[in-house]
C-alpha cells in the first residue's frame, strides 16, 4: 500500500471502537485518533488531519453522524465511510446526500472493512483528479478569454506565466522571446532566478526552439520543461518530477496554443496598423497618419502651452529623373530624400510623405528654433550630394516652414498653408535661378 494511511474512528460503542481499531492496525493502517461523539470530531480532525474518517451514523449527543459528515465535507477534503447497524432506505439516502465515499453495515468482516476503505480511497483520488482537472480547465478558459482581448504582446507574456503558475503550479518558470538572435526573458514566475530583460544562455532552450519540439529533461530531483512557441520563443519551467504528467503536458500545449494564437493576432494587427499609417515606398508616415497625429499634437500643444513647427519639402527634378532614368530611379531618389530628412531630424520629430514628391515634418514643442533643423536639413542635403557626386542625379528640394502657437489667432491649417506657400515661393525662386544660370 506504500505509505500507511491514517484513519480517524468515530464510534460511541467502546467494544466496537476497540475492535475496529485493532482490525485497522492489523491490516496496515494507522489510527490517527478516536471520538465517541460528534462534538469531538472537528477539533480532533483539525489537529491530526487523517486521510479518512470511519463514522458511525448513530452517535451519542446532539450531533448525528450525518451532521458530522456534512461539517467534514464543508471544511476538509477528507473521505468519509459510514458505519451503521441500520440498512433501511431512509438511512442510506441520508448517507448518500452527504457525499460519503462508503457505507458498511455492522457487524462486518475484516475483508469487508478493508475493501470499503480501499474503494473509498480510490474513489476519493479519482474525484480529486477530476476536481483538479476541472479547476485547470476552468482557469484555462478564463485565461483564453483574457488572451483573446489583449492588444499588447507584453501583456500576453505576463499572462502566460501567471496562468502557468495558477493552472499547473509552476513557481519556477519564465518565458524567453527571441530578439536579434538572443533569447530575452519577457516574464518570469515568483521564484524564478531570471528576471525580465535578462538573457540567459541555454543550449536546451535553443535546441527546443530550433527543433520546435516539447522537451522534458528529468532526473531524480526535478523535471525541466522546454516548450517552444513557434516563431516567438520558449517557455521554460522547472518542477518536481512527481508533479508533472501527461495531463500537465496536454494542458501546457493548450495554454501555449492560445498564447501563440494571441501573439500571432497581435503581430498581424500591428503589421496591418503599420501598413495603414506608413508609406510603402519610403517607410515614412503617410497622409492617413498625418490627419490622426495633427489633432493629437494640437491637444498636447494646448495642454502644455508649447508651439508646433512645420517644415514643408518639395523634391526638385523628380519628373525629370522619372522621364530620363525611369521610375525605379525616381523611387530611389524619394528613398534617399527620406533618409536625409530622418537623419536631420530629432527623435521626437515626425516625418510624413504627404504626397508624390512632397514631405511634411512636424516638430513638437518647437517655435523659432526650428531654423536649426532647417539648416541641418540643408547641410545633410549638401553632404549627400558631395558624397554622391558621381551618381545618376543630384538631390535638391525646396523648403518652407512655419510654427503655430496655441495662444495665437491662426489655425493649425493656416500655419501649415503658410509653410506650403513659402515652399512654393522657394521652388519658383530656385527655378528662376536655374534659368538665369542657363
Amino acid at each position: 500500500m506504500g505509505e500507511k494511511k491514517s484513519i480517524f474512528i468515530v464510534e460511541d460503542e467502546r467494544v466496537v471502537l476497540l475492535d475496529i481499531q485493532h482490525t485497522l492496525l492489523g491490516i496496515g493502517y494507522v489510527v490517527a485518533g478516536v471520538a465517541s461523539s460528534g462534538e469531538e470530531v472537528l477539533p480532533a480532525i483539525e489537529k491530526v488531519h487523517p486521510d479518512l474518517v470511519l463514522l458511525d451514523i448513530v452517535l451519542e449527543g446532539k450531533m448525528s453522524g450525518i451532521d458530522v459528515a456534512e461539517q467534514i465535507q464543508q471544511s476538509y477534503e477528507i473521505p468519509v465511510v459510514f458505519l451503521t447497524s441500520y440498512s433501511d432506505e431512509a438511512t442510506l439516502k441520508q448517507a448518500k446526500q452527504t457525499g460519503a465515499y462508503g457505507y458498511i453495515i455492522k457487524p462486518f468482516e475484516e475483508r469487508e472493512l478493508f475493501a470499503a476503505i480501499e474503494i473509498a480511497f480510490y474513489k476519493f483520488n479519482v474525484d480529486r483528479i477530476l476536481r483538479e482537472s476541472k479547476r485547470k480547465i476552468e482557469l484555462l478558459h478564463v485565461t483564453a478569454r483574457k488572451l483573446a482581448r489583449m492588444q499588447e504582446a507584453e501583456d500576453v507574456y505576463q499572462e502566460a506565466v501567471n496562468a502557468a503558475e495558477a493552472i499547473l503550479g509552476f513557481t519556477t518558470c519564465n518565458l524567453q522571446i527571441l530578439e536579434d538572435g538572443q533569447f530575452v526573458v519577457k516574464s518570469s514566475s515568483t521564484r524564478s532566478s531570471y528576471g525580465e530583460g535578462m538573457t540567459p544562455q541555454s543550449a536546451e532552450v535553443l535546441q527546443a526552439y530550433n527543433e520546435n519540439e516539447f522537451k522534458i529533461i528529468s532526473d531524480d530531483v526535478h523535471s525541466r520543461i522546454f516548450l517552444p512557441i513557434a516563431g516567438y520563443g520558449v517557455f521554460n519551467a522547472q518542477t518536481a518530477k512527481a508533479h508533472f504528467c501527461d495531463d500537465d503536458k496536454r494542458m501546457l500545449d493548450l495554454l501555449f496554443g492560445h498564447v501563440s494564437e494571441s501573439l500571432q493576432r497581435i503581430t498581424l494587427q500591428s503589421n496591418l496598423k503599420a501598413q495603414a499609417i506608413h508609406d510603402p515606398l519610403t517607410g515614412l508616415y503617410n497622409r492617413y497618419f498625418l490627419y490622426q497625429t495633427l489633432e493629437n499634437q494640437k491637444r498636447l500643444s494646448v495642454r502644455y502651452g508649447r508651439a508646433i513647427a512645420f517644415v514643408m519639402i518639395d523634391v526638385n527634378g523628380l519628373k525629370e529623373v522619372n522621364d530620363k532614368l525611369g521610375h525605379l530611379m525616381g523611387d530611389q531618389l524619394l528613398k534617399d530624400v527620406s533618409e536625409v530628412l530622418v537623419g536631420a531630424c530629432r527623435n521626437t520629430d515626425i516625418v510624413v510623405r504627404s504626397g508624390g514628391d512632397e514631405f511634411l515634418i512636424i516638430l513638437p514643442e518647437t517655435g523659432e528654433e526650428l531654423a536649426v533643423i532647417v539648416n541641418r536639413i540643408q547641410e545633410k542635403e549638401k553632404e549627400w550630394n558631395e558624397k554622391h557626386v558621381s551618381g545618376h542625379y543630384r538631390m535638391s528640394f525646396a523648403l518652407g516652414y512655419s510654427w503655430w502657437t496655441p495662444d495665437g489667432n491662426e489655425s493649425l491649417d493656416d500655419s501649415i498653408s503658410r509653410a506650403d506657400e513659402q515652399m512654393y515661393r522657394n521652388k519658383r525662386s530656385m527655378k528662376q535661378e536655374m534659368r538665369s544660370d542657363e
